[in-house]
Parts: structure tokens; C-alpha cells; sequence
């Protein structure tokens, strides 16, 4: 039976999360391509590039190898799927509109896990996804989540931040209490933000034996939103 350590955990979470929609009227002339970077697709180096170095973070943290590969899982119920951003809707935007997509990894002994994504689209990111998510956080106090035939059952709260971007979605995942020991009492922040063309995902696991870092996925959010170009 396979346990899922902190990163694996995090990168999981982080792999459920896509999206795009809103279109401008039709006319008979393209329109001149923006110059505000929101309103378009980024390129891969300019994603790369809003990706904070682990010491404008915290000083506990150190990049970790950044794994292609996602780890697949289910969510039971399916509908809570949403709260992970990773209804199909999602998946079918992600597969079709997609641009580009950049990540790090970040690890702190003994204070966590952090995975920040910066993913950007052909078509602005919509309301929608965000407003579903809300909804689920309702409706999903707990569900479970399956990877590699091994099961944990998650709460599901409302994380107090600062709005930024154009929309931003902040929840807190608890394992359950009847979790297998090594992995009762860990919690994950997802954060999930739009600005224009452009979705960032920021998600931090912090197992039971470790301490959290004050303020970094506020700091993380905050950063990455920084180092989009302008």
C-alpha cells in the first residue's frame, strides 16, 4: 500500500487545477493585439520568469526537481472535483486552450511543501471556474480523494487572504483523523488566482510534524502576481 509523502501530496492537489472564456464582440477587422501582458497569452519565458526564487519567499526554502509527470487520481464525490479545479470543463480548457506552463518546486525541512504554477491560455480565464469552486467548498465539507488505490478523507474550509488579481480562490484541505498515522493531521492551502490570459496555482502541504512558514502563500501569491509582466 503507497502512502502519498507531503510533495506528492501537494503536486496531486496542484495537477487538479486548470481553466479560460469571454469573448469580445465580432467585427470585420482583428482588433490590434493588446499591450497590457493580462490581456494575452504569456510566453514560456515570461512565466518562468514571475516564478519566485526561494529566497524572496523564505529563507527555509530550497528548489526541489520539478517532476513532468502528474500523479492520477479520482475525487469522490465527483462534483467535488471543483474545489481542485479539476471538473472536466477544466481538464477540456487546459487540453484545448493552453498555451504554456511553468512551475517550481519548493521544499523547507520540516515546514512544508510549496508548488507554484503559472499556467496561460489562448482565451482570458473566466469567472466561472472560481465560482464553482466557491460553491463546492459549500457543498464538499469532506470528500476523498484517491491515488494509486490508497484513499484519504479531507475537510474542506475557507482560507482567509487578501484578494488579488482579477479573482482569487483560497481553501484549506485537513486530512481526516482516521488517516493512516504518518499522514494524520496535514494540511494543504490551495490558492488559485486569475489575471487576464493567465492562471496562477499555488499550493502548500505541511504534514503534522512540521511548522508552517507565516504568510507564504500569501507571499507566494503576492510575488508571482509581481512577476508578471507589465
Amino acid at each position: 500500500m503507497i502512502l502519498m509523502g507531503r510533495g506528492s501530496v501537494a503536486r496531486a492537489l496542484a495537477a487538479g487545477v486548470v481553466l479560460a472564456a469571454s469573448l469580445a464582440s465580432c467585427t470585420d477587422a482583428a482588433p490590434p493585439p493588446p499591450t497590457d501582458p493580462a490581456g494575452r497569452e504569456l510566453t514560456l519565458e515570461e512565466a518562468t520568469a514571475a516564478l519566485p526564487e526561494p529566497h524572496d519567499l523564505s529563507d527555509q526554502l530550497v528548489l526541489q526537481p520539478t517532476d513532468e509527470g502528474d500523479p492520477e487520481g479520482s475525487t469522490y464525490p465527483a462534483s467535488c472535483a471543483d474545489v481542485l479545479f479539476g471538473g472536466e470543463a477544466m481538464k477540456a480548457l487546459d487540453r484545448d486552450h493552453q498555451a504554456t506552463k511553468a512551475e517550481r518546486d519548493y521544499a523547507a525541512e520540516r515546514a512544508g511543501y510549496l508548488v507554484i504554477r503559472v499556467k496561460s491560455y489562448d482565451r482570458p480565464v473566466p469567472t466561472a471556474p472560481f465560482d464553482a469552486a466557491g460553491a463546492a467548498v459549500a457543498k464538499c465539507p469532506t470528500f476523498t480523494q484517491t491515488y494509486d488505490d490508497e484513499a484519504t478523507k479531507w475537510s474542506m474550509s475557507a482560507l482567509g487572504l487578501s484578494s488579488r488579481g482579477d479573482q482569487m480562490f483560497a481553501a484549506r484541505m485537513t486530512l481526516a483523523e482516521d488517516a493512516p498515522p504518518m499522514l494524520t493531521g496535514q494540511i494543504v492551502d490551495i490558492v488559485q488566482i486569475r489575471k487576464g490570459h493567465t492562471l496562477i496555482s499555488i499550493v502548500y502541504s505541511v504534514g503534522r510534524n512540521s511548522r508552517a512558514i507565516p504568510g507564504l502563500v500569501d507571499r507566494a501569491a503576492e510575488q508571482t502576481l509581481a512577476g508578471l509582466p507589465r
